[in-house]
């Protein structure tokens, strides 16, 4: 790591400990409950669904890999960046984001269905 990686990253790590310490009065969190839950927790679940999860992500990758190998070869490794970031911005940010702007993100006219056509 770089002198300067090294500096972004304390920055960043001091900017999260500022922010939830100046917002640690505004959360409702009941951290008995949660420890008090977290007994029953199974690791061997835990430990699966992370490991599916990353599952996914690179399958994804593979797919677009796929996708994007009549104009150009990509190996999956090189879109894992990509998956992570969009997922991780659709998990945080939800889809609804996409819908709020005009002609979603492409700017093209929305395709939505209004009429399933099982009423047929």
């Amino acid at each position: 790591m770089t002198k300067r990686n090294g500096v972004v990253w304390g920055v960043g790590i001091v900017a999260l400990v500022v922010l939830v310490w100046l917002f640690r009065t505004k959360m409702q969190f009941d951290w008995a409950n949660f420890w008090h839950q977290l007994r029953y927790v199974s690791l061997g679940h835990i430990i699966a669904g992370i490991v599916l999860t990353y599952v996914t992500y690179f399958l994804r990758a593979v797919r677009w890999s796929v996708f994007l190998s009549p104009t150009k070869k990509v190996s999956p490794a090189s879109l894992l960046g990509s998956q992570f970031i969009g997922f991780t911005a659709v998990a945080l940010f939800g889809r609804r984001l996409h819908a709020a702007l005009p002609g979603g993100a492409t700017g093209e006219p929305s395709t939505e269905l209004t009429d399933s056509g099982l009423d047929d």
